[in-house]
């Protein structure tokens, strides 16, 4: 089985939390916690589904941490326009779910292989 432990490594982490934030500022809006807190929670809960697909697909190669960091600026950069659709400048747990569904196959690591079957590679 591929080693993608790195993904729920406390280091790996703090830098969602580190980079949730900084993508946060850069789109000029605030977030609050339940925003990470979902980020790490779907970290989680398909790491065991990531480690099975990098093995089936033999990816392991092209899934690393700048890629899974990527992520974390698509999903935000998406739930920061469903914010601005509600006229807030601030992202909550509303807004990044909804990122979440609409961004699915593009999201590797926060995504699982229910709706996908391969992974869409971010370029």
């Amino acid at each position: 089985m591929p080693d993608l432990d790195w993904l729920t490594g406390k280091d790996f982490k703090k830098e969602i939390v580190i980079r949730a934030h900084s993508t946060t500022q850069q789109l000029g809006f605030k977030t609050d916690t339940s925003v990470t807190v979902f980020l790490l929670f779907m970290l989680n809960k398909y790491h065991v589904e990531n480690k099975q697909l990098a093995g089936e697909f033999n990816l392991l190669e092209v899934r690393t941490p700048e890629k899974a960091l990527a992520a974390v600026d698509i999903l935000l950069t998406e739930a920061a326009r469903f914010a601005d659709s509600r006229n807030s400048k601030t992202i909550d747990i509303t807004d990044i779910t909804k990122a979440h569904s609409t961004k699915y196959s593009i999201i590797w690591p926060f995504c699982g292989k229910k709706k996908h079957q391969g992974f869409i590679l971010l370029s």
